[in-house]
């Protein structure tokens, strides 16, 4: 066994060295890493241009810009990402072997080699350390909930101290939101995790994860404002509170879609007062009755968005569908005549189904309904089914016009809503045709446009992919699609899009 150990060893390709006029490598290398075939390398140098990003922050590294480089040899194929120094965090393991105790001057005396000989100028090795071990706090989240917490109880205490003539003090008597605030901070303040925990949990839809404080911002938010209500842009998505802020914006987490069978994003963000909210706050577990009040709501809510109605067709639909002479469809001879009627109760009444304009991919897919069905299907039958997947078009075209208010609010500039929910809707389009890379690529140009504190205009659209005023994530083949979106209403390749979802 050892001595095929030391044949593949002497195989393998030894670890970057520092400079070796004064420095050497020891390698710790762990015989089962040796075995896979998979060794780790680090070295450091200047970067060679500014298209490298680092693989902790996402940033770009500019070009001359020291940068740790950490390789993966496995056989022929070696990987490289990169990281600026202080960026960069010592590994709990190189190549099996611990780090645990291992100081960073000892790392990278050992394991980053310096090709380039940085580390013979001393200066720039000890800033090079210094970097490497200026780590910022562990939890700067937790800081700022932490932070917001204390300004709580600071009102709270206020607020019980009376003046010296018995009177309740000014901060008693204001009636602020910090005041609200700080009365719920007294309820919660006692409790313990688990119990917060359970108070989000009967609320439905918060994160119950994070510390203490955390967990009391949020119980404290939705007992002065409202539990959160279902994301009013993606329908679907679960709102919560921000981490960046603690809880003064709030942002939409995407939703998992069953049909991708991936989680999809979203970008809604708006002020936490801009939030849609749902009452009551429930600070005891609701009762079994309750808890299905609110998960029909939910429901209900959902499918009012997207315009399809949760509690079935119409009642007119569903007698006009009553009165037709409707055929066997288990013979499938007749099916071709069910199509007919269907498709003449769907389109020619007050109350339109969203069925694609084409009459004949209209009547393809409400044929394609018997071809799953296992017996013979009622008229009332095929309704239901056609109303569930296509929806009601009155009803659609007011849940988009709600989407496209909430997207406005979102926005830091309402004039760029239209083009926005345009770039959104091209994105989910893309991530259902299983296209992720285009979907995600439309996703962020989309998140770029939200985050504009200007409007969008045909003169000066082309600049936002060049030049001064260059926005990330916009090239020129986005500035060209919002451009035509701008000229026209609309962007050939979204009408490509929504034909072949058709």
């Amino acid at each position: 066994f050892f001595f095929i150990f030391d044949q593949k060893a002497s195989q393998l390709p030894t670890p970057h060295c520092h400079t070796q006029t004064t420095r050497s490598c020891s390698g710790n290398i762990n015989p089962f890493d040796i075995m896979s075939g998979k060794i780790t390398t680090f070295h450091v140098e200047p970067s060679k241009s500014a298209r490298s990003k680092c693989k902790k922050c996402k940033e770009k590294i500019e070009k001359g810009v020291l940068r740790i480089g950490q390789s993966i040899q496995d056989g022929e194929k070696e990987l490289t990402s990169w990281h600026h120094i202080k960026c960069f965090n010592m590994p709990r393991t190189i190549n099996g072997a611990p780090t645990k105790g291992m100081t960073v001057p000892d790392f990278v005396e050992e394991h980053i080699a310096d090709p380039h000989g940085i580390y013979d100028d001393e200066v720039k090795l000890a800033e090079l350390i210094a970097d490497i071990e200026a780590k910022p706090p562990k939890s700067e989240k937790s800081n700022i909930f932490t932070d917001k917490v204390a300004s709580y109880k600071k009102a709270w205490t206020a607020m019980e101290n009376d003046d010296d003539e018995g009177k309740p003090s000014a901060a008693k008597k204001a009636k602020t939101d910090m005041d609200e605030k700080a009365r719920a901070f007294g309820v919660y303040n006692k409790m313990k995790n688990a119990e917060l925990q359970d108070l989000l949990r009967w609320n439905l839809g918060y994160a119950t994860s994070g510390t203490k404080d955390v967990l009391l911002v949020r119980c404290i938010d939705g007992h002065v404002n409202g539990r959160l209500a279902r994301c009013p842009v993606c329908f679907q998505g679960k709102l919560g509170l921000s981490d960046e802020d603690a809880g003064e914006t709030i942002k939409c987490a995407g939703y998992w879609d069953e049909d991708l069978n991936m989680k999809t994003k979203c970008t809604y963000a708006v002020p936490n007062s801009s939030a849609p909210r749902l009452k009551p706050w429930y600070s005891e577990e609701p009762t079994e009755e309750q808890k299905e009040e609110m998960k029909e709501f939910t429901e209900q809510q959902i499918a009012l968005a997207t315009g399809k109605s949760a509690k079935g067709p119409p009642a007119e639909l569903l007698e006009a569908a009553e009165k037709l002479d409707w055929p066997d469809t288990s013979i499938p001879a007749q099916r071709k005549k069910a199509v007919e009627l269907m498709h003449e109760v769907c389109t020619s009444g007050s109350l339109k189904i969203d069925l694609p304009e084409d009459q004949k991919k209209a009547k393809q897919k409400i044929f394609g309904l018997f071809s799953t069905a296992s017996g013979p299907l009622s008229a009332t039958e095929v309704l239901e089914s056609v109303v569930k997947e296509f929806g009601i078009a009155a009803a659609k075209a007011e849940a988009k016009a709600k989407q496209e208010k909430a997207i406005a609010a979102g926005c830091e500039c309402a004039a760029n809503a239209a083009v926005l929910q345009a770039f959104q809707e091209l994105s989910e389009l893309y991530f259902k045709a299983g296209n992720a890379n285009a979907g995600a690529s439309n996703k962020k140009v989309a998140a770029a446009i939200q985050a504009l504190d200007f409007e969008i205009t045909v003169d000066n659209v082309m600049g936002l992919s060049k030049g001064p005023n260059k926005v990330k994530n916009i090239g020129k083949s986005s500035a060209d699609k919002i451009k035509e979106f701008l000229s026209t209403g609309t962007m050939q390749k979204l009408e490509e899009k929504r034909m072949l979802a058709a």
